[in-house]
């Protein structure tokens, strides 16, 4: 590497060093305070949150500041005819943009970590301080709005009176349909099982219906324990995970195969390897019910009609089909939205050097709306198709090769036309 090929490399960093404090400081500011006032944390839990975040944030804004510091540090110098007279000298275009690519490449490695880092401890942080101060947040809210929603369950209220609620009325949406139930009581209290990861209803004087329509009334108390999500850690997608999963599908498939070629047999329920999301790996059985998964090492099904064993297995083997989309999905995603870095690069470079602005912020404003306009909604719209199965989730990288293609035309056309 010659001086001059380090000269911008150390202008390349700093710039991109000081975009990025920047940027992550305004993002983490503006939008991820906002997010979590939103779910009615308190200042001092934003504050105790807000650490977790910064992996997310970060990712975000390493991209941002790439592109500002490939506009800034390229359009300068072909504003100042820079290139010019560097070109006169024997230096060629592609002698002058190779540092900042090559140095976007480990940039891009590091927020595919930083991706998993947002995925797994950022993630996992946040669920903790939320589910430590859910019992606060919950009463905040039922004073005020006398609602509180998560994913799971609904409490509404007729008033709350210190910490005792009146006239509460709790549903719980959970995905096992056994845990789902509406309960209404005359009073009722909220409290934290942190060790178990629980938040347990204590409920005076009412009655609680489950979906099997089983009714239970109560003139005393009853306390009721909801997980909570925070309890669930959570991982970043990897490929060990989608292999067990591709596993799990083939697996599903010959039984499925196995049931349409003889409908009157019975099989025995084949082990499907688990994935981190499970504790041990899962026997499915056609006869079992809701999600048709008994955590049994070994079961049979019998069923008077012929098809309806083939049914089960079907319904099962699409459920499972579509996890299967969804992690693959995910994981070309991350990769896909971290090499952006390099696609961004080769294509900022050039725009920079036609636009021939010392205005910086006009150059990055011309890179960054074809962004908006192009990049952006091909990420939604490919993320959309793939984990529904109607594409490859290689189609994911498909915009990071069109900026990438286009960086590489127009850089070729200025080598030539120098």
């Amino acid at each position: 590497m010659s001086p001059l090929q380090r000269q911008l490399l150390r202008r390349f960093s700093a710039v991109f060093a000081a975009a990025l404090i920047a940027l992550t400081a305004t993002v983490l500011t503006l939008d991820g305070v906002r997010i979590l006032l939103d779910k009615g944390l308190t200042p001092g839990m934003t504050a105790a949150a807000l650490p977790y975040l910064i992996p997310s944030v970060a990712r975000t804004a390493v991209q941002g500041a790439v592109l500002f510091a490939v506009c800034f540090v390229y359009g300068r110098m072909a504003a100042r005819n820079e290139l010019l007279a560097l070109n006169a000298s024997g230096l060629s275009v592609f002698g002058v943009v190779w540092p900042a690519v090559v140095a976007s490449i480990p940039l891009s490695l590091g927020c595919v970590v930083l991706e998993d880092l947002a995925a797994s401890w950022g993630k996992n942080g946040v669920r903790r301080v939320i589910g430590e101060g859910i019992v606060e947040i919950a009463y905040a809210q039922l004073a005020s709005q006398r609602t509180f929603r998560t994913s799971d369950f609904e409490i509404t209220v007729e008033r709350v009176e210190g910490r005792r609620l009146i006239g509460p009325t709790i549903r719980c949406r959970a995905a096992d349909a056994n845990d789902r139930f509406q309960a209404q009581a005359v009073g009722g209290r909220l409290a934290l099982d942190q060790p178990a990861g629980h938040l347990r209803l204590l409920l005076e004087q009412g009655s609680l219906r489950t979906d099997d329509r089983l009714k239970i009334s109560f003139a005393d108390e009853l306390e009721y324990a909801i997980p909570l999500k925070s309890n669930e850690p959570s991982r970043p997608e990897s490929r060990e995970r989608i292999q067990a999963q591709e596993l799990r599908v083939a697996r599903l498939t010959a039984l499925r195969d196995a049931a349409r070629s003889s409908p009157r047999r019975e099989f025995d329920a084949m082990l499907i390897p688990a994935t981190d999301d499970d504790t041990e790996p899962r026997a499915f059985d056609a006869a079992a019910t809701a999600r048709h998964v008994a955590v049994r090492p070994t079961a049979a099904f019998t069923t008077a009609d012929p098809t309806a064993g083939t049914q089960a297995y079907e319904a099962l083997l699409r459920r499972e089909q579509s996890e299967l989309h969804w992690r693959r999905s995910l994981w070309h995603q991350k990769w896909a939205n971290s090499f952006c870095c390099l696609a961004f690069t080769l294509a900022g470079i050039p725009v920079a050097v036609q636009l021939r602005r010392s205005d910086c912020l006009s150059s990055f404003l011309a890179c960054f709306l074809p962004v908006l306009a192009v990049y952006q909604p091909l990420q939604f719209l490919g993320m959309a198709w793939a984990t529904r199965g109607a594409i490859s989730p290689l189609w994911l990288h498909a915009d990071n090769g069109l900026f990438a293609a286009f960086g590489i035309v127009a850089l070729t056309r200025l080598a030539l036309r120098r």
